[in-house]
């Protein structure tokens, strides 16, 4: 069991990652559950936000794509990813940088049982 941290800095607007957690080579781990939890920040934040929004929003915008038959939501900043886990490596691909320029963090938490 174990939490870890890492901090990717200077990333650009739709530059993607990929994560991959794994036990570190622990014999013996039987089950368990991961969470993994995505926070950015922008290099340039707005100072203000928009004085005139738009009058005619996408009435029903197409979600971020996802990974196929794995979840059901897209990987992007802010996102919370849970899932069990088996002391195989779990591999999270694209998790965007959404619109902006920044620095994306990700933790990581293992928690696993022994046999």
């Amino acid at each position: 069991s174990g939490t870890g941290t890492l901090t990717l800095d200077g990333l650009a607007q739709g530059d993607a990652v990929d994560i991959t957690i794994n036990n570190g080579g622990t014999p013996g781990v039987l089950s368990g559950t991961f969470t993994v939890s995505i926070a950015c920040s922008s290099d340039s934040p707005t100072q203000a936000p928009t004085n005139a929004p738009t009058d005619d929003p996408t009435p029903n915008p197409t979600p971020l794509p996802t990974q196929p038959q794995e979840v059901s939501e897209p990987f992007q900043c802010g996102s919370t990813i849970d899932g069990d886990y088996n002391g195989e490596d779990v591999t999270i691909t694209g998790v965007d940088m959404n619109s902006f320029d920044g620095d994306m963090t990700i933790t990581a938490t293992v928690n696993v049982g022994s046999g």
